[in-house]
């Protein structure tokens, strides 16, 4: 069974690069560009890794990841921020997440992380 993994970015050209690089690998990938598209799609979706960009419209990363688990358990979530990794780190409700990625980072970076946690979440 291929892994079913959520991108939730407002970055529209960063959500087609990642949609074809992790459907290229075999796995399963949906995006969703703000809170109310990731509520949808978790409604029909169960998802074994999400992507969480720091800084979304009208909310950030952590607040947003945190009420996703209020409704849906998640086995692993990585944060990603344009920020320095360290000013994230000391940000409120950042241990929910299993890592913190800076932007920019490359296509074997993501596809290390994903294989890293999807194979821990089988």
């Amino acid at each position: 069974m291929s892994a079913n993994i959520l991108m939730i970015e407002d970055d529209k050209d960063f959500q087609h690069f990642t949609r074809i690089l992790l459907s290229r690998a075999g796995y399963n990938i949906y995006c969703a560009e703000n809170e109310e598209s990731a509520f949808a799609l978790l409604k029909d979706h169960a998802m074994q890794l999400v992507f969480v960009d720091y800084m979304l419209p009208n909310v950030n990363g952590i607040s947003l990841f945190e009420k996703i688990r209020d409704f849906h358990k998640i086995p692993f979530a990585v944060l990603m921020s344009g920020l320095p990794k360290e000013e994230i780190e000391e940000q409120n409700g950042v241990e929910i997440f299993s890592e913190i990625i800076e932007k920019p980072f490359s296509s074997n970076d993501i596809l290390s992380i994903v294989k890293k946690y999807t194979e821990k979440a089988n």
